[in-house]
């Protein structure tokens, strides 16, 4: 069985729960932080394309405008950092550079061709762009969360926000 500390991985997912209430002293880590998110971008993903971004909140200006952009949840004030994952709607595109190892191992042509594929699965609709980039930045956020509840820091999920104001 894999193991993060004492914790078994079925014993990690019991025990991870969304968290509503933070400790506004409390201070995280940055560096640790910032490993675990290195490490969550290891996160599945199709073709191994990582089709997603992380913006950091943390400074109290930047919180603030947050909050006032995610129908005033206090936890956006209270937590010592909000991250925002942004899903990539066109991740799967050449400009990818994940694709560098698809062309290294299968060539040019394959690897045109696998592109092909891809665009015509995930990007020839509005409506499909879109599940693609949620699915992925679901896959990292939920890794994300194991990752943090692994290192001793409780998260929690959350999508009540103005979207298009937050896009801006």
């Amino acid at each position: 069985m894999i193991q993060k500390g004492n914790l078994t991985i079925r014993e990690l997912n019991l025990s991870r729960r969304a968290i509503s209430h933070y400790d506004k002293n409390l201070e995280l880590d940055m560096v640790l932080v910032k490993r675990i998110i290195s490490d969550a971008f290891q996160a599945p993903s199709t073709f191994n394309l990582q089709p997603w971004k992380i913006l950091m909140v943390k400074s109290s200006d930047a919180k603030k405008r947050l909050y006032d952009l995610a129908y005033k949840q206090k936890k956006i004030l209270d937590a010592p950092l909000t991250l925002i994952i942004i899903g990539d709607k066109e991740g799967y595109e050449s400009d990818n550079s994940m694709w560098k190892e698809t062309f290294e191992d299968k060539g040019i042509e394959e690897t045109d061709r696998i592109i092909d594929f891809v665009r015509e699965l995930y990007g020839n609709t509005e409506k499909k762009r879109l599940k693609f980039a949620e699915s992925h930045g679901g896959l990292l956020a939920m890794n994300l969360m194991y990752l943090f509840k692994g290192n001793g820091i409780d998260a929690s999920p959350m999508s009540g926000i103005e979207f298009e104001k937050i896009n801006q």
